[in-house]
Formats: C-alpha cells, structure tokens, sequence
C-alpha cells in the first residue's frame, strides 16, 4: 500500500498542518508561546536594558503574571514596581493581570552566534587560483 494511501486512511498530517492548526494541543502551545514572548517584549520596553536582560516572563496564571529573574535585588526592585508594571502591562496589552509574582532563578545565557571567517586551507587556495584564470 502506497504512503499516502496510508496517512489518508490513519488520518495522518504534515508538520505543517499540525503546527500551523490553531486547534489541537500543539496550536495551543503555539499560542502560549507567542503571547508570552510578545509580553516578554513589551515588560523589556518597561524596563531599562540592563534590568531586561535578567527578567523573564515564565507565565500567567490566574491574571498573576509570574516572573523569573537570577538576582534577589532586582526581585525586590519589581516587587516594588509592581503597580506601575501591571498597569502599563495591561494598558499595552490589553490584559486584566491583578497580581505579580516574581521569582528567583538561574536564567540561562542565550548564546550569540558569532560567525568567524574561516580560513581556506593552502592546499584549497592554490585550487582557486589555478581555476581563477
């Protein structure tokens, strides 16, 4: 029996199909993801640059949005703007987040990927420059 034949009969779908399908456990998850990443981006225009780089958003449960930073001093910090946050949180975000939670914990780095020329072996050089001609 042929491959399509069988994903039609077991109701098998593209990659595709189930991630950009806005039902199901995946597109939901999807979502999640997005509205996170785009409240993330809009707490880090809040926040001066180098307080944004430790905070992160790790999620909102019960209109508490629950925040994740490595440092206890910078905790403190938010606790004490909470009410500035949360109100320009749900200004430009149109949410209803009554409470703030922040916790502390190791954030990892994101790696920059720094690209470095690479060196052409000798051997290759001389190919090109006999080719080059």
């Amino acid at each position: 029996m042929p491959p399509s034949n069988y994903s039609k009969k077991r109701g098998a779908r593209t990659v595709n199909a189930i991630l950009g399908s806005r039902s199901g456990r995946v597109g939901e998850i999807l979502s999640q993801a997005r509205a996170m990443a785009g409240l993330e981006q809009k707490l880090a225009r809040l926040l001066d640059a180098e307080m944004a780089e430790q905070v992160r958003v790790a999620t909102v449960r019960q209109g508490v949005l629950v925040l994740v930073t490595p440092s206890a001093a910078l905790a403190t910090r938010l606790k004490m703007d909470q009410v500035s946050i949360l109100k320009s949180l749900n200004a430009s975000a149109g949410l209803n987040l009554t409470g703030l939670q922040v916790r502390t914990a190791p954030i990892p780095r994101s790696r920059k990927l720094v690209r470095r020329p690479r060196k052409v072996p000798s051997a290759a050089r001389e190919v090109f420059t006999r080719f080059k001609d």
